[in-house]
């Protein structure tokens, strides 16, 4: 079903979501799918955001965002 898309949304959240842009890629191509899955990780990075922030909290909410996001982007 995810070949069939133009776009995939990452979503972390009710406010968070960013598109991922995948029409120009050929999902039967293993390179497409790795530039595919850099671009999901990299909108996962910008959804939950915090490198650098010091504590546990902020920690483990990126942790626990970043797991939601990619579930989501792989469901679909």
């Amino acid at each position: 079903a995810a070949a069939q898309l133009s776009a995939m949304t990452v979503t972390a959240g009710d406010e968070r979501r960013m598109s991922v842009r995948m029409g120009d890629l050929d999902l039967t191509d293993p390179k497409h799918v790795a530039r595919l899955d850099t671009r999901v990780r990299s909108a996962v990075n910008r959804v939950c955001p915090g490198e650098g922030r010091a504590g546990l909290a902020e920690r483990d909410w990126r942790v626990g965002c970043r797991k939601v996001a990619m579930s989501g982007a792989r469901a679909q």
